[in-house]
């Protein structure tokens, strides 16, 4: 769930990665961009120790000892990235017994993934789905694009 309560669901990102599939013009993908920078996605995690059943407005509470692991998937290459899912279904096609997630952004993911010890090759969204793999280069030039565009460049 969203802190709205809403639950998390990307249908205009979902349109885009097909329109891109279909016809990947510079008009397409900007929008494609521009629906990644805006998104929820679906992140499982392990959460250590396991969560118990106190809740507060319908969000888990963690203790102060909690560790929060995130799964990752490999590619073909057995490179290591993230799993980020746009809604419950595509998550489902993963893992059904998914009991923990956190909801990120393009920002929490570019903070995890360009680290310098992150081993992450990047997130991959819908991996089994329509898979949109974004690698460490991509996201390092949309974050540094996004802070030069809103913090008024160097």
């Amino acid at each position: 769930m969203t802190e709205e309560g809403k639950p998390i669901t990307n249908p205009r990102l979902v349109s885009a990665i097909s329109l891109v599939n279909t016809d990947n013009s510079s008009e397409n993908l900007n929008s494609l961009i521009s629906e990644i920078m805006g998104a929820r996605f679906l992140c499982p995690v392990e959460i250590e120790p396991a969560p118990g059943q106190e809740y507060v407005d319908g969000k888990t509470v963690l203790t102060q000892d909690s560790t929060i692991s995130f799964k990752m998937i490999s590619s073909v290459d057995n490179l290591p990235y993230f799993p980020a899912f746009t809604d419950w279904d595509e998550l489902k096609k993963w893992d059904v017994s998914v009991k923990n997630t956190l909801v990120m952004s393009f920002d929490d993911f570019a903070a995890m993934i360009l680290r310098e010890e992150s081993t992450a090759e990047g997130f991959v969204i819908n991996p089994f789905g329509s898979s949109l793999p974004l690698k460490r280069p991509l996201i390092a030039y949309l974050k540094d694009d996004k802070e030069q565009r809103y913090n008024g460049g160097v």
